[in-house]
Formats: structure tokens, C-alpha cells, sequence
């Protein structure tokens, strides 16, 4: 789906992503989790900050913003095969 300036900030600072496998100690599958704009423990500013950094660079540059299912099934912690 085409995303809306509002949506592009809500899906950047929601940040739903996974852990991977050789990216961090002791996860051995992947795993849902939560991190601001995919890097809060790198962030200095307010995360709404870099969201709306994102979406005025969209703007300025006449840029559209997408958002695909990259896999995940609900809450399974599974990923449907993208063939």
C-alpha cells in the first residue's frame, strides 16, 4: 500500500522488526520485537525527530513511501514463503 505522509512517521517510529540469528548473543531463531525507527539504542534525538526528518526528505525529493509484507505470519514468530 501507498503510504501517507502520517502513516510513513506512525510505520517508521513503530518500528516492529526481528532479531536474527548471528546478530545478537543467544537468539538462535528469529524474534519479534520493537525498536524505534529500527535503532533506538543508537538514537540521540526524540524518535518522532528522525520520522519526520524521513518524511520531509519523501516530500522534498517527490519521493513515495511503500509498505510490503516482508514475510511475517500474525503472531507465529513464522514467515510465509515469498516465492
Amino acid at each position: 500500500s501507498k503510504l501517507t505522509r502520517e502513516q510513513v512517521v506512525y510505520h517508521f517510529v513503530s518500528g516492529f522488526t526481528s532479531k536474527m540469528v548471528g546478530t545478537e548473543e543467544g537468539v538462535t531463531e528469529p524474534v519479534a520485537t520493537f525498536s524505534s525507527c529500527y535503532g533506538e539504542p543508537f538514537l540521540m534525538m526524540h524518535p518522532l525527530v528522525y520520522a519526520n526528518m524521513l518524511a520531509d526528505k519523501l516530500e522534498q525529493h517527490g519521493s513515495d513511501a511503500w509498505l510490503l509484507n516482508t514475510g511475517w505470519l500474525g503472531s507465529s514468530g513464522k514467515r510465509c514463503p515469498l516465492k
